[in-house]
């Protein structure tokens, strides 16, 4: 991912599987920061933030196990 790229709200809506009025909450909440472009162009968020976002909300059990080599 591209730290510096913007997503539309549909955009992150598509990566997380999740509707888009959850994401605009999130928004409004002040839990995903996001840039207002205006009526028309909708907001905007950056993948870094989208990225902070979900780092901060992970738990320790949806993180993916590593195996480690037996040798």
């Amino acid at each position: 991912m591209d730290p510096g790229r913007m997503l539309t709200v549909d955009d992150v809506a598509d990566l997380l599987s999740a509707n888009e009025k959850t994401i605009r909450r999130w928004i409004k909440d002040g839990r995903l920061p996001a840039v207002n472009l205006g009526h028309r162009l909708g907001y905007r968020i950056r993948e870094a933030d989208l990225d902070r976002f979900l780092s901060e909300r992970q738990t320790p059990s949806a993180a993916p196990e590593r195996k480690e080599n037996p040798q």
